[in-house]
Parts: structure tokens; sequence; C-alpha cells
């Protein structure tokens, strides 16, 4: 029964994604002035849902640390990406698959150097457990933002200011 209620939201979320892809709201959402840090009503909206719903939810207990680490951590890059405008993701076979590659090796490597620290470090209580595994998921995600930068400075990604 779970795995139907699973397909009917994940339904649901699809025709709703596929009408705002192409609605001009897309264009007004993902301006750069959007995602600047001023105290506009619009704004603090967005930066509340990006920030502070992960923390409620880790501290409510809805969410594993690692679920709300990821969340938070794709929220901070994206929010990182569209402010310095979003890359092109045009291109041949070849540079599509080296971002791909420097974007899983940074993110193995992160990962594993997360686990040999974090697998090592002796913990006493239960909070730090939330944290360490909140960390071991929000850097890894984070260092999407590191490849989006080390593509764009090796040219594998033409800029694209503003938005989509």
């Amino acid at each position: 029964m779970e795995m139907y209620w699973g397909a009917i939201v994940g339904l649901i979320s699809l025709v709703f994604f596929a009408h705002f892809l192409k609605s001009p709201i897309k264009h007004d959402f993902f301006k750069k002035e959007n995602f600047e840090l001023v105290f506009r009503r619009q704004n603090l909206f967005f930066y509340c849902f990006i920030f502070i719903i992960p923390i409620m939810l880790i501290t409510l207990s809805l969410v594993s640390s690692n679920t709300a680490g990821s969340f938070f951590g794709m929220n901070v890059v994206h929010l990182l990406i569209v402010r310095k405008g979003i890359p092109s993701d045009t291109g041949s076979t070849k540079p599509r698959a080296t971002r791909a590659f420097i974007a899983l090796l940074i993110f193995a490597v992160s990962k594993i150097i997360l686990d040999c620290l974090f697998g090592t470090a002796g913990t006493t209580n239960c909070h730090q457990f939330i944290l360490i595994d909140f960390l071991k998921t929000f850097i890894p995600v984070s260092t999407i933002w590191v490849s989006v930068v080390i593509c764009t400075k090796l040219n594998l990604y033409q800029k694209n200011e503003g938005r989509l």
C-alpha cells in the first residue's frame, strides 16, 4: 500500500512541476533578485523554507539527520549556484561526462574523508551522533557547489547570467 501512495505523490509532483516549468512564474522565481539577502517578504519566505524547515524537521524528529543534512546541503548549493548565475548545461557528451565525473569524484572523496574522520571520533551522547550524521551528509552534498565552480573554471560550463 505504501508503494501506491508513493507513486501517487510522485505523479502529483510530476504534474505540478511540469506545469510550473511551462509557466511564466518559473522565470520570476529564478530571478537573481529573489536570492539576494534582503528583507522582502518573498525573500524571507524563501529563506525560511530553505533554511528553517530542515532544522525544524530534525529538531522535531520528523526526519533523520541524514535526510535533513541532504535537504539543507542541496538548499545551500541551490542558493549559491543561483546567486552566481546558473551555468548553461550545453555541450557535447564529453564535457557533460567530464562534469559528472568531477562532481562524483569530489562527492566520493569528501564522503570517504568524512567517514574516516567521523568513524574514528568517539562520541559520548546522542546529540553528537545527530550532528555527525547531519554533517556526514551536508558536507558531501555541498561539494556539488565546489564541482560547479571547478567545472566553470575549466570552461566546462558556459556562464548564463540571470535566470534559467
